[in-house]
């Protein structure tokens, strides 16, 4: 398990450097303000990837997390999984047509839709770094490449070098499929049964509103930001986020080498999670110690205000390291049988996470972005070990 979680967290770390490495190329060629464009770009991107996706992460963890599931045939229906990414660039585009924010490179959700529910598939298969390779990494490094590919030649404006890299994501479609083609597990099916998709869709309603109520409003601090702040310290903000991405990632990598258990867990109402939350504790304790020196050296390679990034990096970690104490409560509750808990849990941390940002960001500033991110994590976690508690499931790492 160790030899299996060590590669699938080096592989989410390379794939995390994608962004880092990409915030510095555009702060050396357009400086700190196109770095601000790019975090609101990056945002609406995970948004129109939530809804692309649409909960098939977790529902296909749901449906196959039975014991010797591994070892069975199962069906991919792609053409449910293309028209959702569809839909969801449509619905992006028809919000966002008359701003300034609409990109043509949110296109680009079509494909990473059917790359998210393959990598599900491969995560229920015990592939997990198959998984991240599949998804996350493609997704982080090739407009990476493309970005440095581009400007090493001319410098071009800076929408039509964001759209040009993401729109190359499409030729991950292909290969994908020709992957999932040479598995002799999955029956592919390209038919659009509407009857069926409407049917999906419904099923997972209570899974996909959390979802998109944390993109939506804990990453919109990037337009608190915008609006309230300036564009440096937005810069700022988003470079200290991007690389505390690396501590979430060490706990992600626990979580996709035991997500079937944990959804085993869950839905049977029997058994223990205290193993896994003491693992995801200790890598994120050993990160966490390490990420302050690399973030200094990091911070001064680009047009920030070190200072502040320096600020917010440990208001985030220090935030972050508490709530793992309380367990992984959280991440099993989306597995739970009544999934309406899950989605009020969100929503009771979303309105502490506001009123926080909204009730310090006078006197704080931009600190008071990342209090707020800091009170979410904190009022989730230890709801959801009170939840469990009452199911005498322990999630605490602690004994």
């Amino acid at each position: 398990m160790f030899l299996s979680l060590a590669v699938v967290y080096t592989l989410r770390v390379i794939s995390g450097l994608g962004t880092l490495l990409a915030i510095v190329l555009i702060d050396r060629t357009y400086g700190s303000e196109e770095i601000a464009r790019y975090a609101v770009f990056m945002f609406l991107f995970n948004l129109a990837t939530v809804i692309a996706v649409w909960g098939s992460n977790v529902v296909v963890v749901d449906n196959n997390s039975d014991a010797g599931v591994a070892d069975k045939a199962t069906e991919i229906n792609i053409g449910h999984k293309l028209l959702d990414g569809l839909i969801a660039s449509a619905g992006v585009y028809l919000v966002l047509n008359s701003s300034g924010y609409w990109s043509a490179g949110l296109l680009a959700v079509i494909p990473l839709g059917v790359a998210g529910l393959i990598a599900t598939m491969l995560i229920v298969r015990k592939k997990p770094a198959v998984a991240i390779f599949c998804n996350e990494f493609g997704r982080a490094f090739i407009p990476l490449l493309v970005m440095i590919l581009i400007l090493s030649m001319e410098t071009i404006s800076f929408a039509i070098l964001i759209d040009t890299s993401y729109l190359i994501l499409f030729f991950l479609l292909p290969l994908l499929l020709f992957y999932v083609h040479r598995s002799p597990f999955w029956n592919i099916n390209y038919t659009i049964k509407f009857g069926a998709w409407l049917a999906e869709k419904k099923h997972a309603v209570p899974i996909v509103l959390p979802q998109i109520l944390i993109v939506v409003v804990a990453q919109s601090d990037r337009f608190v930001i915008e609006q309230w702040g300036s564009a440096k310290e937005l810069a700022s903000y988003f470079a200290a986020q991007a690389l505390y991405t690396v501590v979430l990632f060490g706990s992600h990598a626990v979580l996709n080498s035991v997500m079937p258990d944990i959804a085993r867990v869950a839905a049977q109402n029997t058994g223990s999670l205290r193993q896994e939350g003491q693992l995801a504790l200790k890598v994120s304790a050993s990160l966490s110690a390490l990420l302050v020196p690399v973030a200094y050296v990091y911070f001064g390679l680009i047009d920030i205000d070190r200072t502040v990034a320096m600020q917010v990096l440990v208001i985030l970690t220090a935030g972050g390291l508490v709530s793992s104490m309380f367990g992984i409560g959280l991440s099993a509750l989306q597995f739970c049988q009544d999934k309406s808990k899950y989605l009020l849990l969100v929503v009771l941390g979303l309105v502490c996470q506001y009123v926080t940002i909204f009730s310090f960001f006078d006197p704080f500033g931009v600190y008071a972005v990342a209090m707020g991110f800091v009170v979410y994590s904190l009022v989730t976690a230890f709801a959801a070990g009170a939840y469990w508690r009452r199911k005498k499931i322990p999630v605490n790492p602690f004994c």
